[in-house]
């Protein structure tokens, strides 16, 4: 792919420049902003800042439903997608205990056949640089290498920022600002709206590596027969999990051969591998915490780790208290970020970006956006704190044991489509900016995942209390015949109904009557942990 020249614009370093829209951000939330500004904001001038030359990989390369559909249909890529990238199947997931020894001796849980609703394995560098290429295309200016110095807001009127390119730093004059600065979120922390989401601290190590294992390969299949039986789609294009006590890792297949796999932790439950005489790399201490995993072992078993290319976060959640202002407005990951499990940040991106775009539109228009600025933050505020809630609230208390996860899977995975993939796919890409259970038909619906979630995290404290833990991690394999928009998510919810009857009347009832507590602690180590410190790097 040809790289983008940095696009100038004359005059002298003194000049001022004027523009009506200027993103802060070039990677895939600023790109799909200006992009859809070009698109649908005839007549906009719109200025893209990016701080690097060529844009570099990085992770949220899995994309799910939703996002599928704001990159298809609303950015317009299935060409491309379909030309450079993965087409994912779905999600995979490993669960082992000290009775998996192997890979076929693991419990898997997955799909039975191919998905029926489309999705990606992206490699981030690639398709973040066409979406780029196409809102240039279209007519947004792009300066690079540059980054912003400076910003002083007024709300409801002219935003300046000093940016510098080189040598030289210009004075920008915009009405709005699309901050698409990832993680940094520069106009939220200028306007002291940043705030880390506590009660739940993740972190997360991640890397790429060549040679991996071919998850459907031949020799595999000979080697374990079982993995043949019942099962007619492929597993190396999905996005596979090893599940273990507080952690899970990713390993997601890349175009070009590469395998991008991370581990991702809850440190109240997990101790990731410190220092140590064979593990003094951080490169080196995840290949020691995949390797405590049967299958992460045989996955990369004859894999090279790629040098340079590791990565580590701590404090992964953070949410913004308005991530929009009159004048300023934050996409992807500038607006929040929970969690990376179930690949939603794509997801959170398509929400931001659709309101976005509409809140900018709306004042191009002449119409006053009091409102509307209010129903987007009020919808940001609900989802961010909706889907934690749902979702991902004490997740890692019960991650580890095949039989609460299962019926999380069902049932986070069967609303998901039901009432937040679907509406779009029905309805249109404007829908989009509903959000994640933010409207009032969405609610019950948001009631019942967060409580079948909470009754999950209790049971599975019982469970370590009474060393029942993890009990079915071994030897089982759950298929299912895959979502749709169709009678497979009535079938879903049944299911989880049926599930959760039995447990609790088998051994929920030994909760009834306790308050709902939090088991772990920082620090806390688990038993697969501890073995780690026995194994090789």
């Amino acid at each position: 792919m040809r790289d983008l020249q940095t696009s100038l614009p004359s005059g002298s370093a003194a000049a001022e420049y004027g523009y009506d829209v200027v993103v802060i951000g070039g990677s895939i939330s600023g790109a799909a902003a200006a992009l859809m500004l070009a698109r649908g904001g005839a007549g906009l001038k719109i200025l893209v800042v990016e701080g690097k030359e060529t844009l570099g990989r990085r992770v949220g390369e899995s994309t799910v439903e939703l996002s599928t559909f704001f990159l298809t249909r609303t950015l317009g890529l299935t060409r491309y997608l379909n030309e450079t990238q993965v087409t994912k199947q779905g999600f995979r997931f490993w669960f082992t205990n000290d009775h998996a020894r192997c890979m076929s001796s693991s419990t898997e849980m997955g799909g039975r056949y191919h998905s029926r609703v489309g999705s990606f394995q992206l490699d981030r560098e690639e398709v973040d640089a066409e979406v780029l290429r196409r809102a240039v295309e279209h007519g947004a200016e792009l300066w690079r290498p540059a980054r912003v110095v400076s910003f002083a807001f007024v709300p409801g009127g002219t935003q300046t920022l000093e940016v510098q390119i080189g040598d030289e730093r210009r004075t920008v004059r915009t009405r709005w600002v699309v901050d698409a600065s990832g993680r940094r979120a520069v106009t939220a922390r200028e306007r002291d709206a940043w705030r880390p989401r506590e009660g739940h601290p993740v972190a997360s190590v991640w890397a790429r590596f060549r040679g991996t294992l071919d998850f459907d390969s031949p020799e595999l299949m000979a080697e374990h027969p079982a993995l043949r039986r019942g099962f007619f789609g492929t597993r190396h294009t999905a996005t596979n999990h090893l599940i273990g006590d507080g952690w899970w890792a990713w390993i997601i297949p890349l175009k070009n051969g590469d395998t991008s796999i991370g581990v991702t932790w809850d440190e109240r439950f997990f101790s990731f591998p410190g220092r140590g005489p064979d593990r003094d790399t951080l490169g080196e201490r995840l290949v020691t915490v995949l390797r405590s995993h049967p299958v992460g072992q045989r996955v990369i078993a004859d894999a090279e780790l790629i040098e340079g290319d590791v990565h580590t976060l701590r404090n992964l959640p953070y949410t913004c208290d308005d991530a929009a202002d009159d004048g300023v407005v934050q996409v992807g990951d500038a607006a929040g970020f929970i969690d990376p499990f179930y690949s939603m940040g794509l997801d959170a991106l398509a929400i931001t970006a659709t309101s976005a775009i509409g809140l900018i539109l709306k004042d191009r228009d002449g119409a006053c956006v009091k409102d509307a600025l209010e129903k987007h933050n009020a919808m940001l505020r609900d989802s961010y704190r909706n889907w934690f809630e749902a979702i991902y609230e004490n997740k890692y208390a019960y991650m580890g044991d095949f039989e609460l996860m299962r019926i999380a899977f069902l049932n986070d995975i069967g609303l998901y489509y039901f009432g937040i993939v679907m509406p779009p796919y029905r309805s249109g890409g404007d829908v989009i900016a509903d959000g994640m259970f933010h409207s009032k038909p969405s609610r019950p619906f948001f009631w019942f995942i967060r409580g079948v979630n909470r009754r999950l995290a209790t049971l599975a404290m019982e469970r370590r209390r009474r060393g029942t833990f993890g009990r079915k991690n071994a030897g089982r394999r759950m298929l299912i015949p895959g979502f749709a928009f169709d009678v497979s998510l009535a079938k879903a919810a049944w299911r989880v109904l049926r599930l959760m009857a039995w447990l609790e009347l088998t051994e929920g009832w030994r909760t009834w009557f306790r308050r709902p507590a939090v088991l772990g602690r920082a620090g806390h180590t688990t038993p697969a942990a501890a073995r780690m410190a026995s194994v090789s790097s």
